[in-house]
């Protein structure tokens, strides 16, 4: 496996459900895959491990920290974990366990640092969508 040109930054508690949607929307990206996911449990009692191991894909990395981070760190701790700790590419994107990225995310985005070598911080918009609708918001 070639070394990843980004690290995709994941942290959960308790949510495999709306995880697995997550990664299958990284897995999904067209034109780009020189990436990892080092999704990170807060202490996460449920089966979060055994949902990214289902997928069989070495980019996918799973770390459950010991301890439950504070409430006031909101996940902070554990999204450091995975930036610090496991992160091996020189660009760091993010993705919550409950949202998913559009599939040509990465590629546009890596596109973007590409063109313009001398800025060290990329951003994009986002669309909301209803949970129960799924219309745009």
């Amino acid at each position: 496996m070639d070394a990843p040109k980004v690290s995709i930054v994941t942290s959960t508690f308790n949510r495999s459900a709306v995880l697995r949607r997550a990664i299958e929307s990284v897995r999904a990206q067209r034109e780009f895959d020189a990436w990892e996911m080092c999704i990170v449990g807060d202490c996460t009692p449920d089966d979060s491990e055994a949902v990214v191991a289902s997928f069989g894909d070495p980019r996918l990395r799973f770390h459950n920290l010991a301890e439950k981070s504070p409430p006031v760190a909101h996940g902070a701790i554990a999204k450091n974990h995975g930036v610090f700790q496991m992160a091996r590419a020189p660009w760091i994107a993010y993705l919550d366990d409950d949202d998913e990225y559009h599939p040509d995310f990465l590629r546009v985005m890596m596109a973007a640092v590409a063109r313009h070598p001398d800025r060290s911080v990329f951003y994009c918009r986002c669309r909301y969508r209803d949970k129960n609708t799924g219309r745009r918001i």
